[in-house]
């Protein structure tokens, strides 16, 4: 999985939103409660299975051959330490990695997500860009393209405040489509 040049841009967007402090820090402690690490998924193509991040609160029902990567640094989404993660998988096969955060801690939720949602709809720089907002939740998802203009990489994202705690999902790949992102993303749950 290439690094995304996104994770810069939504990084920058997300400290913006919260006036340049995220009150909660970047990213969450791992909690003495949590499970030890994601689950990995099997990797027959027809056997669905359900990602989890490591502090619970993030649920994923996906198909395919995803494994966890939480421990590999290669696999790092750009501008992403290890401790932030909550979540990281991989699907060779597929070539679609799954990454989730706990990106702080916001005072304005709604406030927060119409800023980020007119960050992604002005940014030029992204194609096939779109944002659906609700009341506590942004779905979106872009196209980024090389020097010949090519896609580079699709990314599909939900971004949820649940109790002032901003969190972070998105489903990536150089191979497969926006629609195939967008249907992982559209499985993605935020436990209470």
């Amino acid at each position: 999985m290439k690094t995304q040049f996104l994770s810069l841009i939504i990084g920058s967007l997300m400290l913006a939103a919260c006036n340049g402090q995220p009150s909660g820090g970047v990213a969450a402690a791992p909690q003495a409660s949590a499970p030890a690490e994601s689950v990995a998924v099997q990797p027959a193509e027809t056997a669905p299975a359900e990602l989890k991040s490591k502090n619970g609160k993030i649920a994923i029902a996906v198909s395919g051959a995803f494994a966890d990567k939480l421990g590999d640094a290669t696999m790092l989404p750009e501008n992403v330490q290890a401790e932030e993660l909550l979540l990281l998988q991989h699907d060779t096969d597929k070539n679609i990695g799954i990454y989730a955060i706990q990106a702080g801690e916001v005072a304005d939720g709604k406030a927060y997500l119409n800023k980020l949602a007119q960050a992604i709809k002005n940014d030029a720089a992204l194609k096939n860009s779109q944002a659906n907002l609700t009341e506590n939740q942004l779905t979106y998802h872009f196209s980024q393209t090389d020097e010949s203009g090519e896609t580079a990489l699709n990314e599909s994202c939900l971004v949820a405040v649940q109790d002032k705690q901003v969190y972070n999902v998105c489903a990536t790949s150089e191979d497969a489509d926006l629609a195939a992102l967008d249907e992982i993303i559209s499985k993605v749950r935020i436990e209470p």
